[in-house]
């Protein structure tokens, strides 16, 4: 499994989640907004529901790079 954030700031004490995107097979990825504000956005999920999805894969062994970002 890979996982990336995408923020709006490189600063860990402000920047503030505007989505996620993860892989779990080598030819398949997805992004998930979750904070995008500009003309046309569509819908997207609420922080709460994204923390949801998040926390499942916390329940395992993760191995990760810049995880307390």
């Amino acid at each position: 499994m890979a996982f990336d954030t995408e923020t709006n700031s490189l600063d860990t004490k402000t920047a503030k989640m505007v989505g996620f995107s993860f892989a779990h097979t080598e030819d398949t990825g997805y992004y998930v907004p979750l904070n995008h504000s500009y003309l046309g956005v569509g819908e997207q999920i609420s922080y709460e529901e994204a923390q949801k999805a998040i926390n499942v894969l916390f329940d395992r062994k993760i191995v990760g790079h810049n995880l307390k970002f």
